[in-house]
């Protein structure tokens, strides 16, 4: 699972040494490989998906912040809606 695949402002005391890009393409080829069978992100936001969709592994798991008060329906419904597509 890759964790913060941005840095927020706070988060990151240094530059990066890579991008998302970087890690998501190493995920790919660690399950080309056969060291892991799914990959996964974390806070990811429409813009992201968007991005994520088109990558030639997507997300098997996306873990993002719901709590009673802050559910995220929409998001969730945009994803389902994609794995009913794309089974």
């Amino acid at each position: 699972l890759l964790h913060k695949p941005r840095c927020w402002t706070g988060i990151c005391d240094r530059e990066p040494e890579g991008t998302w890009h970087d890690s998501w393409v190493a995920l790919e080829e660690a399950v080309d490989s056969g060291i892991v069978r799914s990959i996964g992100i974390c806070d990811v936001d429409n813009q992201l998906l968007d991005e994520l969709l088109q990558k030639r592994i997507p997300p098997t798991v996306i873990q993002n912040w719901f709590d009673p008060f802050h559910q995220d329906v929409e998001f969730r419904r945009r994803i389902e809606r994609h794995n009913e597509q794309n089974p």
